[in-house]
């Protein structure tokens, strides 16, 4: 799904915004995200939006406008040489159960649930730290 950043500015704060470049279904499409909780080393979190006309469903009113879930990474360091990475999915509030519950999530990229692109994410992760 993802395939690079719009620029590689650092994050530093919630508040600050990023652009994803992304792939699903054979479309690429562009995701704004919204930090909603930063802490060095420790965690991010941030509000995915559509980054254009097509995955605002044609909605120019739905353009940056975030989708109301999250996603984020919790950072656990159990040694100088070893962190535990955890990959985190809010749905937020009851009414967005549906992301989860819609063919186990698996709309999301069109091939697996939540879950198991989450263990990818996780596993590719892992391959690039070097493990």
């Amino acid at each position: 799904m993802l395939r690079g950043v719009v620029d590689d500015q650092k994050i530093t704060a919630v508040g600050d915004i990023f652009t994803m470049k992304m792939h699903r279904l054979g479309r690429d499409y562009l995701m704004i995200n919204y930090v909603v909780d930063f802490e060095l080393d420790r965690r991010i979190f941030w509000q995915p939006a559509p980054g254009d006309l097509d995955t605002a469903g044609g909605d120019a009113a739905r353009l940056g406008v975030p989708a109301g879930y999250s996603w984020g990474f919790v950072l656990a360091p159990e040694s100088d040489d070893v962190t535990q990475v955890s990959e985190v999915f809010d749905c937020g509030l009851l009414e967005n159960d549906w992301i989860i519950q819609r063919e186990g999530g698996s709309w999301i990229n069109g091939v697996h649930s939540v879950e198991q692109s989450m263990a990818e994410t996780l596993a590719k992760l892992e391959i690039l730290a070097g493990n």
